[in-house]
């Protein structure tokens, strides 16, 4: 099930992956700029110049802005769906930052049980 079929719906637990990865920008050739109330229009390159309207790069970053934060509420909807319990897999070293930063020189806790157990989930501590 996505994230977005989820909303509203609660579960006994939630388990979100992906969260080291981070998906590529990748402009689009026209971009309406809800900020300023215009178009802007990137058209690539030709050699070293770039063929984009006057204010693309600042409509652009207003862009960049708005998806990471759709990205973040998306994100917040996922992780208020668990009920009891919460898994957050990432990777132990990131390829590139994702949307949550990961600490590559955390030391794991294993040597100690943890402090509440709820007896309706697997016991994983050991795994």
């Amino acid at each position: 099930m996505t994230i977005h079929k989820a909303k509203g719906l609660e579960f006994p637990v939630v388990v979100v992956p992906d969260l080291g990865r981070e998906a590529p920008w990748r402009a689009p050739v026209v971009l309406a700029d809800r900020g300023s109330g215009r178009l802007a229009v990137n058209l690539g390159r030709l050699g070293d110049t770039a063929l984009t309207t006057l204010h693309w790069a600042d409509a652009e970053s207003r862009e960049i802005q708005r998806v990471d934060a759709k990205a973040l509420r998306v994100l917040y909807v996922a992780l208020t769906r668990a009920e009891r319990g919460l898994v957050l897999p990432v990777p132990a070293r990131p390829r590139r930052e994702g949307l949550l930063p990961v600490p590559g020189s955390a030391p794991r806790r294993t040597d100690r049980p943890p402090d509440r157990q709820d007896p309706e989930l697997p016991d994983i501590a050991g795994a």
